[in-house]
């Protein structure tokens, strides 16, 4: 019996984690991971949460996730200066970065409470 739970709360939990565009990705994914829950101290969401997926193809970032709020996001350099800064708006699938930055930075996002975060290189 215990192992038919954890074989159906694998496969649940799997159902939930995993994201199929049908090879619909443009460009690169992005591997998005938690930097903070906002709204619990700082504490890590005792919930399911399904991380953003975000790729970029050359200065374009592609959101693949419909958001049903405003989304700040921001991109900051090695020296913790914020070089773009977007809000991206219910329905929105991508933003237009600067075409004078190229190397590697970092990407945040928040989304309610909960801040992700992702190396990018441009």
């Amino acid at each position: 019996m215990k192992k038919q739970v954890f074989l159906f709360l694998s496969v649940l939990l799997m159902s939930f984690t995993s994201t199929d565009f049908g090879g619909k990705i443009q460009g690169f994914q992005v591997q998005m991971s938690i930097v903070k829950d906002h709204g619990l101290n700082g504490d890590f969401p005792r919930d399911l949460v399904q991380i953003p997926t975000v790729s970029i193809d050359g200065n374009i970032l592609y959101f693949y996730d419909v958001f049903s709020t405003t989304v700040p996001v921001f991109v900051v350099d090695a020296s913790d200066n914020v070089v773009f800064s977007a809000t991206l708006y219910p329905g929105e699938d991508k933003k237009v970065l600067p075409t004078s930055l190229s190397g590697t930075y970092t990407l945040y996002m928040r989304v309610g409470t909960i801040m992700y975060s992702a190396v990018i290189t441009i």
